[in-house]
């Protein structure tokens, strides 16, 4: 009786009709829910009575990034072949979410959501006066069909301010953007920026899809789009196709189409039916696109001067700055918020070659950063004990090891160690120093340099892929302690095969291979390595 009781109660909250648990909260506008953890996340986005009430988050959350399976499902498994497949459930759907979510400046990372349907997004469709705001959705990973986007798939009678979006965003109809898909009626969006890529069919744009109706004012998009099929379809910068009131908002992403015929790709709008843009630009260099009626024209030079953005409020909204958002206007919120570490470092590894350590890392932005500085320790040998870290290169003598200042872009790095014994198993670690000469640490990798003559592994392995996310090209190794007929395939998240790296008879040792893939469009990927009995899997992330 217990069991059924607690079965009933499952399905009750998984169909919306109890109220969730948090962290804290009432859900009232005096004592608004707290969202702190990935479970309160879970727990919103299935709890569909609570769609209309008051949240606020506390914390940056991040799912974790590195598992091939998530339980996102929330039902104490992880598994490719159920629910879990299909990633995080957007908030607000059947019903529409018509309450309201403070972010409080703080960040959700890691978001994956793959549906074969519409109105997807971390908020799936909003209306009724909702509200989103002082939220980032941070290396999102978003698939659907219509209506998608990093933050919101559908909005419609909701306000959306100091908000913006960086990952992936991909969808196979229409109305696909970095930040939301579709803006519909009496949509005020302000502050807002993404650099997320893009890509889509139909009405594809860099910060938002389509806009049907409202006003998007003081926003930007720097990610790329990609029309990736279609015919005679609508593709910008900044919006796919707008009916709505666009006013000081910039774009600079590339805009191209990968496959396809009869495109419509413009550097901003790419199609302006009865809407209005108002004091718009869009840099005709780095989006390989020159015409546009909806908006100005502009090098890069002129895209990073003040005076080329006559109009805009640079005392309290903008500012300019060379390092800085590459130079470009950014929105001073986000930096007076300072919400990101001086280095989003997303790779680093150590790898035993030619009589060396190869290290390699690979930042995805940078805030004020002058360079980095290499520690390393011996970690054990047979005739050897522990020792203490010491410094064997820094930025101020090596300039390879020269920071980018602050930047949204990715940046790879790499450095030998030569001054290896073999034998020997050492420990590394970076750290990333700032401009006020702060340095903030990361953590370590080890790595065994092999006997001289004996450079035969012990046991089968594969290293992670690097860089990843990766674009053209990721490199990994295997490890054969013993010749093996080895297989490695890739396979798309539905677990579709999509290519086959490597099928034959292999010698025992080290085997680098590279993957380039050059017909297929961003997303995850699973990299699966099988040699006699050992199997691997991991997953690698295709951005275009």
């Amino acid at each position: 009786m217990k069991k059924l009781s607690m079965n009933l109660m499952m399905t009750l909250l998984n169909v919306g009709l109890w109220a969730g648990t948090y962290s804290g909260g009432s859900g009232t506008s005096g004592a608004p829910y707290q969202i702190a953890t990935t479970a309160d996340l879970i727990t919103l986005s299935q709890t569909s009575g609570d769609w209309g009430l008051y949240f606020i988050q506390t914390t940056d959350i991040a799912f974790n990034a590195d598992e091939t399976q998530v339980d996102w499902d929330g039902d104490g498994s992880a598994t490719w072949d159920t629910a879990d497949q299909y990633g995080l459930k957007p908030i607000g759907i059947n019903p529409y979410f018509t309450g309201s979510y403070d972010g409080q400046n703080h960040t959700i990372s890691n978001i994956f959501i793959n549906r074969s349907s519409a109105y997807i997004g971390l908020f799936g469709l909003t209306d009724n006066g909702s509200q989103i705001k002082n939220l980032g959705v941070v290396d999102v990973n978003i698939t659907g069909t219509t209506c998608v986007g990093g933050l919101a798939g559908y909005t419609y009678r909701c306000t959306i301010s100091n908000c913006y979006s960086t990952g992936l965003v991909n969808g196979t109809s229409s109305s696909i953007g970095g930040l939301i898909g579709y803006n519909g009626s009496s949509v005020n969006v302000s502050n807002c920026y993404s650099t997320a890529t893009v890509s889509g069919p139909i009405a594809v744009g860099g910060f938002v899809g389509q806009q049907g109706s409202g006003t998007s004012s003081n926003c930007y998009s720097r990610g790329a789009v990609t029309r990736n099929s279609g015919t005679n379809t609508n593709i910008g910068g900044f919006c796919g196709e707008n009916n709505a009131n666009i006013q000081y908002c910039y774009s600079t992403g590339s805009v191209t189409y990968s496959s396809g015929t009869n495109p419509t790709n413009k550097g901003f709008v790419g199609k302006l039916s009865n809407g209005t843009c108002t004091s718009t630009f869009f840099n005709k260099e780095t989006s390989g696109q020159t015409s546009d009626t909806s908006a100005t024209a502009q090098t890069t030079t002129e895209m990073q001067t003040q005076s080329t953005f006559s109009g805009w409020n640079f005392t309290s909204t903008w500012a300019i700055n060379s390092s800085l958002n590459s130079g470009y206007p950014y929105l001073q919120w986000a930096v007076d918020v300072d919400h990101s570490l001086p280095v989003e470092l997303t790779a680093f590894a150590a790898v035993a070659q030619n009589g060396g350590v190869v290290l390699t890392w690979r930042t995805e932005s940078e805030t004020e950063n002058l360079g980095f500085i290499i520690e390393r320790k011996i970690v054990g040998a047979n005739h050897d004990s522990p020792s203490e870290w010491s410094q064997i290169a820094s930025y101020a003598t090596t300039d390879a090891l020269a920071g980018h200042g602050s930047t949204s872009e990715a940046h790879e790095y790499n450095y030998t160690d030569a001054a290896v014994v073999p034998g020997m198993t050492y420990a590394y670690r970076i750290a990333d120093v700032d401009y006020s000469g702060s340095a903030t640490w990361h953590s370590a990798v080890e790595v065994t340099v092999p006997e001289s003559g004996s450079a035969v592994p012990t046991e089968f392995g594969l290293q992670k892929a690097y860089p990843n996310p990766f674009n053209p090209r990721t490199t990994f190794s295997y490890h054969l302690p013993e010749p093996e007929f080895v297989n490695i395939t890739v396979y798309d998240v539905n677990g579709r095969q999509v290519a086959v790296l490597l099928n034959d008879k292999m010698v025992a040792g080290t085997h680098q291979m590279y993957w380039e893939p050059r017909n297929l469009i961003s997303g995850i990927y699973l990299v699966q390595i099988r040699a006699g009995s050992f199997a691997s899997v991991q997953k690698c992330v295709l951005v275009k």
